[in-house]
């Protein structure tokens, strides 16, 4: 059965990108809206500069090449094994009517690409990385024990979140999204890294999976 959330997650991350200035009104009015409501109810709510959260959003879910090893040498083991995963799944498994190897694209491409954005970028990368340590005032510098322990909670929380979903929960599997939070995070909140990692770890699994050796 074609899994179709993570092409629409995928489809619509395109679009709000593409559309970024129509999406940042949308974003901000709705935001400044739920803010209005609130302080009508809590007294001494924090100013929140709904363009600025905005920003912030769309940094930690960027897509973006900005490493010399990620313009090369991970491209191109990305190309690599894609096109070896999808040569065997062409040859040995594909259906007559060919919905099998469009659930094949779609874990290789697509699943990657949402669970991404949902778990490494946005609740990772923004509510992580950034809005919880900002709301409590942790500096990497002043307060590293505190700050450290926040990126920690977030890099489990995150990884629970990626890895409830699938069926099977293993170490590899473990390791793999504790790999991906890693990346993500020295690339300092790069989507690119990870999703290069996942598209690659997908496509050897499907190869061993569908290629008679």
């Amino acid at each position: 059965m074609l899994d179709l959330p993570p092409i629409a997650i995928t489809i619509a991350y395109i679009v709000i990108i593409y559309y970024k200035n129509f999406f940042g009104k949308a974003f901000t009015e709705s935001l400044n809206w739920i803010i209005l409501k609130f302080k009508k109810h809590i007294p001494n709510y924090p100013n929140i500069n709904s363009n600025y959260e905005w920003k912030k959003l769309l940094f930690y879910t960027r897509i973006k090449i900005e490493n010399p090893l990620l313009d090369v040498v991970l491209p191109a083991l990305l190309i690599g094994s894609f096109y070896f995963s999808l040569i065997c799944i062409l040859h040995f498994h594909l259906s007559p009517t060919g919905l099998d190897f469009i659930e094949k694209i779609t874990s290789i491409i697509f699943n990657p690409v949402s669970e991404e954005i949902l778990t490494r970028g946005i609740l990772f990368g923004y509510l992580f990385m950034y809005l919880i340590p900002v709301k409590l005032n942790l500096d990497k510098a002043k307060t590293p024990v505190r700050y450290y322990a926040i990126i920690l909670l977030g890099a489990l929380f995150s990884s629970i979140a990626f890895l409830r979903p699938h069926d099977q929960i293993n170490s590899i599997r473990i390791i793999f999204t504790l790999m991906a939070t890693f990346l993500y995070y020295i690339t300092k909140g790069n989507l690119m890294a990870p999703i290069v990692l996942h598209i690659i770890n997908n496509t050897i699994s499907n190869t061993l999976t569908y290629c008679p050796f």
